[in-house]
């Protein structure tokens, strides 16, 4: 009996040493799992982040760009050199990242897309935020009891004439930045738009 007993406990502690290595191989996968989902929910919240980003830059640009149209003077020079005209030749709903001639309906470069530079407003942002206007069409502005029982197609294109003011409608079509620039690298892109009418 005593012969067997040095044996015997050299046998245990080998199995000791094996299952300790497996205890650790499996902290080790579980460790290195943790991590790798850490980094994941980490990129994630960036991501999201930065979209946030995006997308107040570019509601600045939209907001800038109302205030645009908000502030045209009909008796001046109006929306003269301010906005793409794009009732008598057709403009793609969504602008290509550089107007000019590869853009139909927008060929001259100017206005172009216009960068919004107000400080105040974008402070936190890093981020250049554009916008371009379209005149998109002339309709009659009636805010009486009539114009009102109108049906949905006289309004949208103003087909009926028994408005006694005219309005423009503009496309003002904002993004968060410049593709293009060096700084949008990586970043995200957000692109929004809105119509504004106003009475002539």
């Amino acid at each position: 009996m005593t012969g067997r007993a040095p044996s015997m406990a050299r046998r245990e502690s080998g199995a000791a040493l094996l299952i300790a290595l497996i205890l650790l191989a499996v902290i080790l996968v579980i460790g290195m799992a943790g991590s790798h989902m850490t980094r994941k929910e980490e990129t994630m919240s960036g991501n999201l982040y930065d979209r946030d980003l995006a997308f107040q830059a570019a509601e600045t640009a939209l907001r800038a760009g109302q205030a645009v149209v908000d502030d045209f003077d009909y008796d001046a020079s109006g929306d003269d050199g301010a906005v793409y005209d794009c009732e008598d030749s057709f403009c793609e709903a969504t602008p290509a990242e550089t107007l000019g001639d590869g853009d139909n309906g927008r060929s001259d470069d100017t206005p172009g897309w216009v960068s919004v530079t107000d400080t105040s407003a974008l402070s936190d942002l890093a981020l250049t935020p554009q916008y371009v206007i379209d005149r998109v069409a002339t309709v009659s502005d009636d805010t009486s009891s009539e114009s009102a029982s109108r049906n949905a197609t006289s309004n949208q294109y103003g087909n009926s004439n028994s408005g006694t003011d005219t309005a423009y409608v503009y496309r003002i079509t904002a993004r968060s930045s410049d593709p293009q620039a060096d700084d949008s690298e990586g970043r995200a892109y957000v692109v929004l738009q809105a119509y504004v009418k106003r009475t002539l």
